[in-house]
């Protein structure tokens, strides 16, 4: 990971592909907004799959579809379908 985030990580000689490929997404306009599109992807994913281990554990503990539909804002047919696979109607 240090090629991405030491500054004196770039070697053209020893990695060509990617140290162009690094140059591109620091300091072209393209690159550094093609990254910032990758890396907000991977903070919605990673909230996605927060927000579905906090809805199968409310689930776990009882709540009612319902209610956890409320708390997490996901879709009724969401929840219902994880309540579905783990058996835990309410």
């Amino acid at each position: 990971m240090g090629v991405f985030t030491e500054s004196n990580a770039y070697d053209d000689e020893l990695f060509p592909v990617t140290s162009k490929r690094k140059r591109y997404f620091k300091e072209d306009e393209k690159g550094v907004t093609e990254m910032c599109a990758i890396m907000d992807e991977i903070r919605e994913e990673g909230r996605l799959e927060g927000i579905l281990e906090i809805a199968e554990n409310l689930l776990k503990m009882g709540i009612s579809i319902k209610k956890v539909v409320q708390a997490t804002k996901l879709p009724t047919e969401t929840v219902q379908a994880m309540a579905d696979e783990a058996a835990i109607c309410k």
